[in-house]
C-alpha cells in the first residue's frame, strides 16, 4: 500500500497508545510564528500542509529536498518579521 506525502497514515490504536517522544521540535517553531502575525492581520494562518504537499510532489528526494524544508516558502507572511 502506497500512502502519498503529508497523507492520514492509519495507525493502530495499540500504536497510538505508546508514549512519544517528539525528535522533531525545532521543525514546529515555523508553524507557529505565523499565527501570531495571522491573528494580528486577521487572516487565515499559512497553509502549512500545502507546502508541505507542493515540497513533496515539486522536489526530487535528496540534498534538495532537504534544503528545501528549511527554506520558507515566498507566500508566509510574518507580517515584516524575519525569523
Amino acid at each position: 500500500m502506497a500512502i502519498q506525502p503529508g497523507a492520514p497514515v492509519p495507525i493502530a490504536p495499540a500504536i497510538a497508545a505508546l508514549p512519544k517522544a517528539d525528535l522533531h521540535i525545532h521543525q514546529e517553531a515555523l508553524p507557529r510564528v505565523d499565527r501570531l502575525p495571522a491573528l494580528q492581520q486577521r487572516r487565515p494562518p499559512y497553509d502549512w500542509a500545502g507546502w508541505c504537499n507542493r515540497l513533496m510532489s515539486g522536489t526530487a528526494p535528496g540534498m534538495e529536498r532537504l534544503a528545501g524544508i528549511f527554506e520558507p516558502d515566498a507566500a508566509l507572511d510574518l507580517g515584516g518579521r524575519s525569523l
